[in-house]
């Protein structure tokens, strides 16, 4: 629960379990599409472990669709060429999710891991791998990423500061951040899903490309449902992994979504087939943690994550320590892990939660994570179906009086959204999407950001669908050995006329 996760960075991730809804044609007719530009250009990765083909390039795009006089934006497009033929139609990668997350597409080895994961049913299989960072994110420009908080986080992470002070710095960070970007001229309100959709069929046609398979990761599932719904007929399949939906919102299930994380917690040993008791009164142990180090923090020395030479003072407060524990919630290593930490953390040794310590750090000082995009998305996307008065009496029914406060702030803390200037879509944004597109769902049992049990109560409107579940958490490709075959089998099995 640190102040970036809980007040801006919480926005990514409540999008990535609560979404965005889809904006129908016959309510806002799609934009022309008029003069994108494709420039060749050197790849941003090195040599790869795998000799396949590669291609790079900029595409420059309107910020606005519906006026492409006005200001552009570019994104990153590479293409991994198959080994065998193009007769099949391409798989494309819609980005890391978030939304705002980054590809690391100047990573040699993200994307060495990226093609390893992914060329069993693509490229070794006749089918063209292309992947994308959307805009706003990664090496898109402008990249809508708060500097002035990843700047400053540093010196506040060795202050011992309120929730209410921190999150106040927080404020004054995020509101010169949008300053600064409307001074550029930079409008917020054409950084959402239905931009990047008409950034993807724009994409389409510069490629000359008649149907793709689409690969929608977390968030980036929204980006895949808006594009079967808006140009069907392009969509060959989607591989949905760790689905995202349109149409759950925040009031969906508000309870029982926002306590999941710390239930799973609570419950780690149902998650580790090792485990053969829980750890004892872990609940109660694991709050009287978190109250005596928001009272006491203790100081640690980290490296920075990106700055070789630069060291972290870090005071760990309860805040930290939860947020910490809450960025471990999207693997599964959190739930082996979990005992340790509590025993080590009673007897003053924090070298267990160190390394989650470490990865929310990472997280928080990411400046390729486009935090104001999400922050864009949310505003159009989310905010219009929200009724905040509605959600304020549920927080009662949290027995923990940290979460109670915690939640109790957030729902009541400012937004950037009148600031950025982003109008609310109209009420058609809150459906979900029917189809009969062939769609593979992959997904965690232990997920909690996308529980499964969105999945499964939302698969009746996907009438040509499957899902696979895996002893996983958030994030299947890459993670789970039997899901790229799987990926395979389900491509394989659709006919030509598909």
């Amino acid at each position: 629960m640190n102040p970036r996760l809980t007040q801006i960075k919480i926005i990514a991730l409540l999008i990535l379990f609560l979404c965005a809804g889809l904006f129908l044609l016959h309510t806002y007719k799609v934009a022309p599409i008029e003069h994108p530009q494709m420039e060749s250009t050197r790849c941003w990765f090195g040599k790869l472990s795998q000799n396949y083909k590669t291609e790079c390039y900029w595409i420059t795009l309107p910020e606005n669709h519906a006026s492409p006089t006005t200001n552009t934006v570019k994104i990153p497009l590479a293409i991994f060429r198959n080994t065998t033929s193009t007769s099949k139609a391409p798989v494309l990668h819609l980005g890391a999710g978030g939304p705002g997350a980054p590809m690391y597409l100047n990573e040699n080895y993200v994307v060495d891991y990226l093609i390893d994961s992914h060329d069993d049913f693509s490229l070794k299989n006749g089918r063209d791998f292309y992947v994308i960072d959307p805009r706003g994110a990664g090496l898109s420009s402008p990249r809508l990423v708060c500097q002035h908080f990843v700047d400053n986080l540093p010196a506040r992470l060795a202050q011992h500061l309120s929730i209410k002070e921190e999150w106040q710095k927080v404020d004054a960070d995020y509101l010169q951040c949008i300053e600064d970007f409307m001074q550029r001229n930079i409008n917020f309100a054409h950084y959402n899903s239905q931009s990047v959709v008409w950034d993807i069929e724009a994409l389409r046609q510069i490629l000359g490309i008649p149907t793709w398979s689409l690969i929608g990761v977390s968030y980036g599932a929204v980006y895949a449902q808006m594009l079967a719904h808006y140009y069907p007929d392009t969509v060959e399949s989607m591989i949905l992994d760790s689905a995202a939906f349109p149409n759950l919102k925040m009031d969906n299930r508000y309870v029982e979504r926002s306590y999941a994380p710390y239930k799973a917690l609570y419950n780690y040993c149902d998650a580790d087939p090792e485990c053969e008791a829980p750890l004892p009164n872990l609940q109660t142990r694991l709050w009287a943690l978190y109250d005596s180090l928001q009272h006491s923090p203790i100081t640690l020395f980290l490296d920075h994550p990106y700055k070789e030479s630069d060291i972290l003072e870090v005071r760990l407060t309860g805040e930290r320590f939860i947020g910490s524990l809450m960025e471990g919630i999207y693997s599964e290593e959190v739930f082996y892990q979990l005992p340790q930490i509590i025993r080590d953390m009673e007897n003053s040794d924090y070298s267990s939660v160190q390394p989650f310590l470490e990865d929310h750090l990472a997280f928080l000082l990411d400046d390729t994570y486009g935090d104001l995009s999400a922050s864009a998305h949310y505003c159009f996307e989310d905010k219009p179906f929200i009724n905040y008065e509605n959600l304020l009496p549920l927080i009662e029914q949290f027995s923990e009086p940290q979460l109670r406060y915690t939640f109790g702030l957030s729902l009541t803390w400012q937004d950037y959204c009148e600031k950025m200037g982003i109008p609310s879509a109209p009420p058609e944004f809150a459906q979900a999407l029917n189809t009969d597109i062939p769609t593979l769902f992959l997904h965690g049992k232990l997920d909690t950001v996308t529980p499964l049990e969105d999945v499964q109560a939302m698969q009746a409107n996907f009438s040509r669908s499957e899902i696979r579940a895996y002893h996983l958490s958030h994030g299947i490709l890459g993670v789970e050995p039997n899901a790229e075959n799987d990926v395979k089998h389900f491509l394989d099995s659709l006919s030509p006329a598909q």
